[in-house]
C-alpha cells in the first residue's frame, strides 16, 4: 500500500487502495471480453443477483467455516463464472434467473460439467474426495474457486493466509498442460492471480497470426469451446523459426515441402486434441510450453509430432517387404493429424493432387472420402464426430 497521503487517514486509504484494485480487475475482465467475438472460447455469465452472492457468502461460511472473498463476490456481481478458453472460474447457483437455460451445454460446458453444479458442490467433492487421505487438497483452509479446463491447475482461496493460491496437481494423469511450469504460486489478491494466468493469452494465444480462412479459425474455435476439448485444444502458435526449420527438414530429409495449409495451421496452433482427434505438432525451442520444445522427448509427454509419423511411412520398417512399398508408398503424401483411438485412422494430404484423404493401414481411402480442402476434411472428416456442436 502507498504511504498516506495528507490529511488522509489510515481507514480512508485502505479504501482507495481496494477501490483501486476493484477497478483494475474490472478492466482487465473488460480487456478479456473484448476479445470475445474473436475468441468464441471466452465465456461470460451474466452478473449473480446481490441475493445469490450474499446467500453463497451464507452456505461458504456454514458448510467450511470460510467467508466468501470479497474480491470473489465482486467477479461474480460482474460475471457469474467465466471462462478464459484454458481454465474457468466457478459460478453461484442463482435460481432467480434463468439464464442457464436458454444456453446450449456446450457454451457453458466450462462453468459446469455433469459433475460440478457450482462453487459449493465443487468444494464439497473435493472435501469428500480427499477425505482421509493426507493429500495437501485435504486443506480445511482452502475455498476451491477454479480450475484450468484439463484439472492440473486449481484456483483456491487459502483463508488461513489471506490470499490465493495456483496449485498444481502432480498426478502422472496431468503430465501435460499449456504452462512452463507446476509450480504453486501465491497472490495477495484475485486480480493479481487472475492476471498471472491471464498473461499466456495476452503473450501467446490473441496475437497468433492469422493466416487461415476465417471459416478454418472459426471451426477450431467452435470445437475449442465444446465438451470434447482438453487443455491440448490450447497451444500456442509454433513461432516462424520452428516452422522454417519443419520445411527445411521435410525438403532436405524426406524430399517434400511443409504445405502451405499446415503452415498457416501450425503458426495458429502447434497441435490440436480432442477427446477424438490428434492433430500434429512440430518441436520449437521458442515455445512457452515445455513439452514442445524438444522432439526426443514426445514419449515423456505423450506428444505427438509431424515429422515422425511422415518418416516412418516412407520406412522399410513400415512396410512387409521392398516390393509392398514400392507399390503402395506415394511420395507425395503428407500426415498431419490421426484418430486418437484408432492408429490406423491417419489423416493425409496429397501434394499432387491437393486432396484431403484419410487413410487405414498406410492405404488411403478413395471415393467419397476424398475432401477438396482443409476446411471440408475437418468439418466432415475430422471432426464429424462432433457435429452436434458444429
Amino acid at each position: 500500500m502507498t504511504g498516506l497521503g495528507k490529511g488522509q487517514s489510515l481507514s480512508e486509504a485502505k479504501k482507495r487502495y481496494r477501490m483501486n484494485k476493484e477497478s483494475k480487475l474490472k478492466n482487465l475482465l473488460e480487456t478479456l471480453r473484448s476479445y470475445q467475438a474473436e475468441h468464441p472460447y471466452i465465456e461470460f455469465n451474466p452478473p449473480a443477483s446481490p441475493q445469490a452472492i450474499e446467500e453463497a457468502d451464507r452456505k461458504c461460511q456454514e458448510k467450511f467455516g470460510i467467508a466468501l472473498p470479497r474480491d470473489y463476490k465482486e467477479l461474480l456481481g460482474y460475471a457469474n463464472g467465466f471462462s478464459f478458453g484454458y481454465g474457468y472460474f466457478y459460478f453461484a447457483a442463482d435460481h432467480r434467473t434463468s439464464w442457464w437455460q436458454n444456453r446450449s451445454s456446450n457454451a457453458i460446458f466450462f462453468l459446469r460439467s455433469d459433475i460440478y453444479r457450482d462453487l459449493l458442490e465443487e468444494n464439497e467433492r473435493k472435501r469428500e474426495f480427499y477425505k482421509g487421505s493426507k493429500s495437501k487438497w485435504n486443506n480445511p483452509n482452502f475455498l476451491f474457486l477454479g480450475r484450468t479446463q484439463g484439472g492440473s491447475r486449481e484456483y483456491i482461496y487459502d483463508v488461513r493466509l489471506k490470499c490465493y493460491r495456483r496449485g498444481c496437481l502432480e498426478d502422472q494423469e496431468y503430465n501435460f498442460t499449456p504452462f512452463d511450469t507446476k509450480e504453486e504460486r501465491l497472490y495477495e489478491d484475485f486480480y493479481s492471480m487472475l492476471e498471472g494466468e491471464l498473461a499466456y493469452f495476452f503473450e501467446v494465444l490473441e496475437p497468433a497470426p492469422r493466416l487461415l480462412e476465417p471459416k478454418v479459425i472459426h471451426l477450431l474455435q467452435t470445437v475449442r469451446r465444446s465438451r470434447f476439448t482438453n487443455e491440448r485444444s490450447f497451444l500456442p502458435p509454433a513461432s516462424p523459426r520452428a516452422i522454417e526449420e519443419a520445411d527445411r527438414r521435410f525438403r532436405e530429409e524426406l524430399g517434400i515441402p511443409l504445405p502451405d495449409f499446415y503452415k498457416a495451421f501450425l503458426a495458429f496452433s502447434n497441435g490440436f486434441w480432442t477427446d477424438h482427434v490428434i492433430l500434429f505438432s512440430i518441436p520449437d525451442e521458442d515455445s512457452p510450453v515445455v513439452a514442445l520444445r524438444k522432439e526426443q522427448e514426445a514419449e515423456k509427454y505423450n506428444i505427438e509430432y509431424l515429422f515422425p509419423y511422415n518418416y516412418d511411412y516412407r520406412s522399410l520398417e513400415s512396410w512387409e517387404s521392398e516390393e509392398e512399398k514400392k507399390e503402395w508408398m506415394h511420395p507425395s503424401y503428407f500426415f498431419f493429424g490421426r484418430h486418437r483411438d484408432l492408429f490406423s485412422d491417419t489423416y493425409m494430404y496429397d501434394l499432387q493432387t491437393g486432396l484431403f484423404h484419410w487413410c487405414e493401414a498406410l492405404i488411403p481411402v478413395g471415393g467419397e472420402f476424398v475432401y477438396p480442402d482443409f476446411y471440408s476434411f475437418l468439418k466432415h472428416k475430422v471432426f464429424g464426430e462432433m457435429k452436434k456442436v458444429l
